[in-house]
């Protein structure tokens, strides 16, 4: 289908669920002038990334791993991949940009280095799983495998079938419909977990050694946030991290595992009064909060590159008048001209993610990065931690 034959109610319905990939469902430091304690986690790490698809059913689990440098094509994704093949005509090829992903295909992985702990990450509301494709490479940078699925109940796909069917959104969810709901998610989120560490056991798959079996994390954005911390109560999830996360249903119950919370103090989405909120409801330690100034709820993921780089269907929508409002703010959370620019955001998300794994995770023999001095020092970026342990 070409643009002019693009129809615009079947455009906007598929615009209006793009603009809020990783908004959540309805659900019941200082500045520093100076670096005095240089964020060790900020840039990208020591390994080269690999980039494999493993099979998962009826769907993959795009995995970035540690691996030796190598040259060859790097993985990238363009703005209809996340749709069903039959709905992809309906992205103008005018802004089906492409992201490309530092991540080499196939590359051969740094198993004499390793094995490396699993990152099992979970996308947003009406996302895919490479919507945080520049996270996800630069976590595996610091010697994790990083592995992405698409998590079909609420992933893009199935909102676009439901919204082009006439089906409505504006249900509550009852505390019920999100316990089912999550329980669901954290089935697929293992069922990579287990597809993942069979490629490790498989002699023919890039994977093979690279993987640590005995060590997982769990790690999500927005409702993918909130599985991520629910799968705290997983005998096989050692730690979690949520990005802008909504509430999990047994966050007053989590068990004592270390725990991380990340926003943004201009989060419209999830806002930051919320995420305050489940830090203190959580129950697990320690636990760990970060707030990160002048970041909104895209800005954990690779959409404000996109928009910035002229493309995109958010680009488009705005473009031609389709959407405004709050629609638009949604879908431009953390884009806009004064807020925290794409790349002071990463480095302060990676910074903060692997500092807590390293340490959850027994890599790093004591917290690095975590203390009150390096929050000072991200140059320009405000970024408020606060952690309890236990007995505090």
């Amino acid at each position: 289908m070409t643009v002019s034959r693009t129809t615009p109610s079947a455009t906007v319905t598929v615009l209006a669920l793009l603009l809020v990939l990783a908004a959540p469902l309805n659900a019941a430091g200082a500045l520093g002038a100076t670096r005095t304690t240089a964020p060790v986690y900020e840039d990208t790490g020591p390994y080269a990334v690999g980039f494999v698809d493993v099979p998962l059913g009826d769907q993959v689990v795009s995995v970035t791993y540690p691996a030796l440098p190598t040259d060859g094509p790097h993985a990238s994704y363009t703005q209809s991949d996340a749709l069903p093949a039959d709905l992809r005509s309906i992205v103008p090829p005018a802004y089906n940009a492409a992201t490309e992903l530092d991540a080499v295909v196939g590359a051969p992985g740094a198993v004499d280095d390793g094995p490396f702990p699993v990152v099992l990450l979970a996308h947003g509301a009406a996302g895919f799983r490479l919507d945080n494709s520049e996270l996800m490479t630069r976590i595996a940078s610091w010697g994790f495998v990083v592995a992405a699925t698409d998590y079909p109940a609420y992933g893009r796909a199935a909102q676009v079938r439901a919204s082009l069917s006439g089906e409505t959104s504006d249900r509550t969810f009852t505390k019920a419909d999100v316990k089912a709901s999550q329980r669901a998610s954290i089935e697929i989120m293992l069922a990579s977990l287990d597809a993942v560490i069979a490629a490790g056991d498989d002699p023919a798959s890039q994977l093979h050694d690279v993987i640590d079996a005995k060590r997982a994390a769990a790690v999500g954005l927005s409702l993918g946030g909130g599985v991520a911390l629910a799968a705290l109560g997983e005998r096989r999830i050692d730690t979690a991290v949520g990005w802008a996360p909504v509430t999990p249903y047994n966050a007053g119950s989590l068990p004592a595992k270390p725990v991380m919370v990340m926003g943004g103090s201009r989060d419209i989405a999830v806002e930051p009064k919320e995420v305050a909120k489940l830090f203190k409801a959580m129950t697990a330690t320690p636990k760990r909060s970060v707030t990160i100034g002048r970041a909104g709820h895209n800005s954990f993921t690779d959409t404000c590159r996109v928009i910035a780089a002229g493309g995109g269907l958010i680009a488009f929508a705005r473009d031609a008048g389709l959407i405004s409002g709050r629609l638009l703010d949604l879908g431009e959370n953390g884009c806009q001209a004064g807020d925290l620019p794409p790349d002071d955001m990463i480095r302060a998300v990676t910074h903060y993610t692997v500092a807590h794994l390293r340490d959850a995770l027994g890599i790093d023999h004591k917290p690095r990065g975590l203390d009150q001095a390096t929050a000072r020092a991200f140059p320009g970026v405000k970024i408020t931690l606060r952690e309890r342990v236990a007995g505090s």
